[in-house]
């Protein structure tokens, strides 16, 4: 006996393999295998990642947003006038503006979550332990620093944000995580009315003083973000265990869910219908 149905799975075509099948009236069909899905996240390490994107946010993202709060103590630096605080905005705005399209942008597309992370929070890092250790540098006793630390900050601001949001593919509730990872952005908004406070109650810790001691926490995120990122997006088949995905995967393969079918039932009784009319013209 022949089985219902016969299947070749034609070379090369991995992940996503194409299948020949040969219906039981003699109509050959293709269709696409999906690839297996992803095993879900345990829920531990779902909440764990999500903390850590929305602290990497809320420290490292927005912080352009509070540069008012230092405008008094950087002019009361060395060298330092109203014009050079307002140049030193203009331009580390502009940077954070064209950030995501110049640097974030290219670094998700051809190196993932990860490198992306771990750069722009570098880079933050970077921007914020500069300004701090200026005193010990040349010619830094004074705002001299102000602008490249600032233009750092502002660079990797926004990458900071976007190689998060694919997070939110670990969770069912996908957009009420996007939101939640997009709204701690807001505790970022105060980080530098925090410094200066601190720098202007407390005699001991100067402005970059305190800079030098925040440095630490985008620091720290940059080795959370090599540890726990990925080299590429999370699935979102992973939310649900990868069924309902690929099973829609399965149907778009098919043309929209039992296209594919009822192409083979058209074309095998059109087929059946010619050799009908040929055999009655035959036996006329």
């Amino acid at each position: 006996t022949s089985p219902a149905t016969s299947r070749c799975v034609l070379p090369g075509l991995c992940p996503q393999s194409r299948l020949l099948t040969l219906s039981p009236r003699g109509s050959y069909q293709t269709a696409t295998m999906a690839p297996p899905a992803p095993a879900p996240y345990r829920l531990s390490s779902k909440w764990l990642l999500l903390l850590s994107a929305c602290v990497q946010n809320a420290s490292c993202t927005g912080l352009l947003f509070g540069f008012a709060a230092l405008r008094p103590l950087l002019l009361s630096l060395d060298g330092s006038c109203d014009a050079s605080v307002s140049r030193a905005f203009t331009l580390a705005v502009t940077v954070n503006m064209l950030a995501p399209l110049l640097l974030a942008g290219p670094l998700l597309d051809v190196c993932g979550p990860r490198a992306c992370s771990c750069a722009c929070t570098g880079l933050v890092g970077a921007g914020f332990l500069l300004f701090g250790l200026s005193p010990s540098l040349p010619g830094g006793a004074g705002a001299a620093y102000v602008l490249p630390s600032m233009l750092l900050i502002g660079a990797g601001g926004p990458g900071c944000q976007l190689c998060l949001f694919h997070t939110a593919n670990l969770f069912a509730a996908r957009g009420m995580v996007m939101n939640l990872i997009t709204a701690s952005i807001g505790a970022s908004f105060v980080t530098f009315e925090l410094l200066a406070r601190l720098s202007s109650t407390a005699e001991e810790v100067s402005l970059q003083r305190a800079f030098l001691g925040y440095s630490l926490l985008p620091l720290a995120c940059t080795c959370v973000s090599a540890v726990t990122m990925p080299d590429s997006p999370f699935d979102a088949r992973v939310a649900d265990g990868g069924a309902g995905a690929t099973a829609r995967r399965s149907l778009a393969s098919r043309g929209g869910g039992g296209g594919g079918a009822r192409g083979g039932h058209r074309n095998g009784f059109q087929a059946r219908a010619q050799a009908r009319a040929a055999a009655a013209a035959a036996a006329a």
